[in-house]
């Protein structure tokens, strides 16, 4: 896998939690398949192409609760498709561009439904001294069909809004001393609807 020729990865995740509240118990489960195939092309290009499965389920187990808790009880299945271009500087930076298409259906309750497109591009640079930096810049395009307010779409859309959507983030990463480390984090988002969001934070670490 170090050479890139030729690679293919498959990846299979199962997880699954269960909370216990006063009104009742919340079971989840999350399931999905990826395989994923890259070609390294004359030591600069990076090709990768992924494709993914993925479903979510969620139930509420106290039959006392199902009436006022009944948004929670949903199926989530769908696909993803992520073909992406990577340009290797070097083997501490590159440069990245790709497209995600991502279908998503609710198969009990109201049957919502989510066709997302992606486009974006990432950077990642690693200097000798250890400063590490990278960041992304993604345009979302999401057509989605139910209650955009429901528990199920905010899960679909995964805290995104129907429509256009921009997200950007940018993280540094820099020893200070031998024992000391800095972590620059910000992120940005902005829709058709809402003002643009900025969220950041600064955190410094210690090894003893």
């Amino acid at each position: 896998r170090g050479k890139q020729n030729h690679s293919v990865t498959y990846t299979f995740l199962n997880s699954r939690t269960k909370n216990l509240l006063t009104i009742g118990s919340f079971d989840s489960n999350n399931s999905s398949h990826q395989v994923q195939y890259q070609h390294l092309y004359k030591k600069s290009w990076l090709f990768s192409l992924a494709s993914q499965t993925i479903k979510t389920v969620s139930k509420v187990e106290n039959v006392a609760a199902i009436d006022a808790l009944s948004s929670r009880n949903y199926q989530i299945e769908g696909y993803k498709i992520e073909p992406k271009i990577s340009y290797l500087f070097s083997r501490n930076a590159s440069w990245d561009w790709f497209c995600e298409f991502q279908n998503k259906e609710n198969r009990i309750g109201n049957s919502e439904e989510l066709k997302q497109t992606k486009i974006g591009t990432s950077f990642t640079y690693a200097s000798e001294k250890k400063l590490t930096m990278n960041g992304e810049f993604s345009l979302y395009q999401n057509k989605f069909k139910g209650d955009e307010l429901s528990v199920v779409a905010f899960q679909m859309l995964e805290g995104l809004q129907t429509g256009q959507n921009l997200t950007w983030r940018l993280l540094i990463q820099r020893p200070l001393t031998q024992f000391l480390d800095i972590n620059l984090n910000y992120q940005g988002r902005k829709s058709e609807t809402s003002q643009t969001i900025h969220t950041g934070n600064v955190q410094l670490r210690a090894y003893f």
